[in-house]
């Protein structure tokens, strides 16, 4: 998932901090919104807000969306922690990087009466496409 992208330690730290005071609003918020017992439409409303507030305070601190996405899998994938802030922050990129390294293309199982994956009653095989770039 990782890129050729190079960031700074003090890039890092301060994508560290952020990290950290991401997963204290959210335990936080959880808290509250349990207590207060907010519906579950109006904390989805308040979590992107959340996300969002932090997406732009990410990118403020690192510019570059590949350097950042670096950042961010290091510091969540390194260690027994939640994957929620890399996929939260730089989904996107996660994703534009795995397609990249996979010449845009992905397998994908496609209804076929002669498949050989069965599942639901129905049968299955794997094939391979081309993601597209749209703009």
């Amino acid at each position: 998932m990782r890129n050729d992208s190079h960031y700074t330690t003090s890039q890092y730290n301060t994508i560290k901090r952020l990290y950290e005071n991401y997963n204290k609003r959210l335990s936080n918020y959880a808290i509250f919104a349990d207590s207060e017992r907010i519906d579950e439409y109006d904390s989805f409303a308040t979590l992107a807000v959340i996300n969002e507030e932090f997406e732009r305070e990410c990118s403020e601190a690192c510019p570059d969306k590949k350097a950042l996405c670096n950042i961010v899998l290091d510091i969540c994938y390194n260690r027994n922690s939640t994957r929620r802030f890399a996929w939260n922050m730089c989904g996107e990129q996660i994703i534009e990087t795995l397609l990249e390294k996979n010449d845009r293309m992905i397998s994908v199982p496609v209804m076929d009466s002669d498949g050989d994956i069965e599942y639901c009653g129905n049968r299955f095989k794997v094939e391979q496409r081309r993601i597209e770039v749209v703009e």
